[in-house]
């Protein structure tokens, strides 16, 4: 019995350490995402948030956009945003819609239907987030705050938008 509930403890803590994600050893800095534009005093500086799992500049203490990239490797120069803080189950940045306009989401289950697409081609560079979709950020109005969206110029939309940058600025470093 002594060695049963021995092995019973252990395999419950085994299962529950698995469960917990590993620190990705490129995992070393955290950014947070900002706004930049001409086009818009209001949103020039902003920190993109999180609500609902879509990324926006929104009224109120909402939770801040904070990632950490690890690098594509079939992709050289690519990259996945993870979200951080990192819990069980991992999230990442992605970009969801369709006919050139994409909304930047946050991602749970990546692969499921419904699950945003477009994960993996985010270019980090000069401190601005870019994505190898064609096209530029743009904010939409949305209620009392913005939505963050990729634009190819294609997709028929209102003409209430903002052209935007996303730049990444460290937030902290392991």
């Amino acid at each position: 019995m002594k060695y049963f509930l021995q092995l019973l403890s252990f395999g419950l803590l085994a299962t529950a350490s698995s469960a917990l994600p590993l620190l990705d050893e490129r995992q070393t800095a955290v950014y947070s995402l900002t706004v930049s534009t001409t086009s818009s005093t209001a949103l020039n500086g902003q920190t993109v948030e999180i609500v609902n799992s879509v990324l926006g500049v929104y009224p109120g203490n909402q939770p801040a956009a904070t990632f950490y990239p690890i690098p594509n490797q079939t992709k050289p120069g690519r990259s996945s945003l993870h979200t951080y803080p990192v819990g069980i189950v991992d999230h990442v940045l992605g970009l969801k819609g369709s006919d050139g306009l994409y909304s930047l989401v946050d991602v749970t289950n990546i692969g499921q239907s419904g699950a945003a697409a477009f994960y993996d081609g985010f270019i980090l560079r000069n401190n601005l987030v870019s994505h190898e979709i064609p096209g530029n950020w743009v904010a939409f109005p949305v209620g009392n705050g913005w939505q963050i969206k990729r634009y190819d110029g294609n997709a028929i939309v209102t003409q209430d938008y903002v052209p935007v940058n996303l730049v990444y600025k460290l937030v902290n470093k392991y």
